[in-house]
């Protein structure tokens, strides 16, 4: 397990092709650095507690938000000094210089 998790997530299927350059970017970019790399599809939310889950059915930003935090805390909670969340549509030009 390296120190560093790297996590992003989206819907399936990706609404934009190009969603997936961005994704690639992220995933390559993690494992050229050695770090761990999880990517959620809508079992993110599972994350949250049904109950919340069920009160925030119409809030959908609310309880994406919350689930990314769940996830990051999972992360740390596994051991992880480091996680790092990348929204799906970040993409990284030059992998060499990004730190």
């Amino acid at each position: 397990m390296s120190a560093t998790l790297v996590i992003q997530s989206h819907r399936h299927p990706l609404p934009f092709s190009w969603l997936s350059v961005c994704i690639d970017s992220v995933s390559s970019w993690a494992a050229t650095n050695g770090f761990d790399y999880h990517y959620y599809g809508d079992e993110m939310f599972d994350l949250v507690d049904p109950s919340i889950r069920q009160k925030l059915d119409h809030r959908p930003v609310i309880l994406s938000d919350l689930s990314r935090l769940k996830a990051l805390q999972q992360g740390l909670t596994n051991g992880y000094q480091t996680v790092i969340w990348c929204d799906a549509d970040f993409l990284i030009f030059k992998p060499q210089d990004f730190v």
